[in-house]
């Protein structure tokens, strides 16, 4: 099984969705604000939504100057995939303009959503990007991004 706080720590860029990931209902979901602040890296926004909207409620919220870039619906590309002799054919986040505006590789960046309609997870799997999939409020109220920070404390126990 794979180390999701390391995964996230050894990263050079996190891509984040952002209704039911940072905002559930226009309010910031518990813990963002001090995950986000702890990042030595830049964050992008890959939402399938209007992307005006969007920047008014990650405003209004107080998270806006978090994020190097935000990307909306207008960031969707269809994409084609083949399993098992079947044509599969949807649109996904355009996860590959953003990994190639920060000229990185798809492993140095990793994708973290609530994977609301499977979106998230195609969008990370058809550019190769590893995924992190967060509870939805509906799954686990009580989820904070807290949860995701790799404290000094973990490093120190896994060093003995």
């Amino acid at each position: 099984m794979r180390d999701e706080k390391l995964l996230i720590k050894n990263s050079r860029l996190l891509i984040l969705d952002c209704y039911g990931t940072i905002l559930f209902k226009d309010e910031p979901r518990k813990g963002i604000k001090r995950f986000l602040e702890s990042q030595n890296k830049p964050i992008a926004i890959a939402d399938e939504r209007d992307l005006t909207g969007m920047i008014n409620r990650l405003k209004e919220a107080g998270l806006i100057g978090n994020f190097f870039d935000i990307y909306g619906g207008e960031n969707l590309v269809d994409h084609t995939e083949y399993a098992n002799g079947i044509k599969h054919r949807y649109f996904v986040k355009n996860l590959g303009r953003i990994i190639n505006n920060y000229k990185l590789n798809p492993r140095q960046a990793v994708m973290i959503g609530d994977n609301q309609n499977n979106l998230d997870r195609l969008s990370a799997e058809a550019y190769d990007i590893p995924f992190v999939k967060i509870p939805s409020i509906f799954e686990r109220e009580d989820f904070s991004f807290e949860e995701l920070l790799y404290k000094r404390d973990q490093i120190t126990k896994e060093a003995s």
